[in-house]
This record gives C-alpha cells, structure tokens and sequence, in this order.
C-alpha cells in the first residue's frame, strides 16, 4: 500500500478541482507537498480514480532477462 491513501487522494483533487484553489494553497491547507497535489490533479485528469490508485508493476522473466541483464546481455 502507498503512503496516502485513496480517500486522502481524493480529498486532495477535489479541494483543488471543486474548491478552485491552487496546488499551493491545497498542499498548505492539507500538509502535503505542492508537487505532488499537482501529480495527483494531472493522474486524476487523465485516468480519474485509477489514475490515483497505487500501481505495482512486475516484469515478465523474459523482460527481465532481456533488457535488465547486466551489460545487455
């Protein structure tokens, strides 16, 4: 699980987006970093609520083999 959780994430967007505040002025009210309510606003933007879901990605054996070999082998 992440740091945040998708309720805190949520609350994040919408004081940005319904309230029409600033990613500063979010981040102040809500003690987050200014960087990452403008991170959360972009995800929501461009997948909404699975865009702020935490994501754990795994590669393949093949993919590992291939291209996170050392020397590119």
């Amino acid at each position: 699980m992440g740091k945040h959780s998708l309720p805190c994430k949520l609350r994040v967007v919408r004081h940005r987006e319904q309230g029409g505040f600033h990613s500063r002025t979010t981040a102040t009210y809500l003690g987050i970093d200014r960087g990452t309510a403008e991170k959360w606003g972009a995800a929501y933007r461009l997948r909404g609520e699975d865009g702020l879901r935490t994501r754990h990605r795994r590669y393949s054996s093949a993919l590992q083999g291939c291209c996170l070999a050392p020397d590119g082998q």
